[in-house]
């Protein structure tokens, strides 16, 4: 599986995962901090978009945004940031 994270210039990080691994929350607040490590230059706020999957939402990610400083903003299909 492709990862891809991204901001309106374009890509920022992506990993491939190996055949069969699953995104869980480890592997997503590690790819949370590597996208971190991507933006380190950038003096803007981050306004962190995701969905509502489980990895998303789990204590751990939900700490992992916090403690990165990012504004968290959920999207659900269909509809706008809230």
């Amino acid at each position: 599986m492709l990862c891809v994270w991204w901001d309106r210039r374009g890509p920022i990080f992506w990993e491939l995962l190996e055949q069969g691994k699953a995104v869980n929350s480890g592997v997503y607040c590690e790819q949370l901090e590597n996208t971190r490590r991507a933006l380190r230059n950038r003096r803007i706020p981050v306004i962190f978009l995701d969905d509502n999957t489980k990895p998303h939402r789990s204590r751990q990610t939900r700490q992992k945004i916090e403690e990165l400083g990012w504004e968290p903003r959920t999207v659900q299909p269909g509809h706008g940031a809230k």
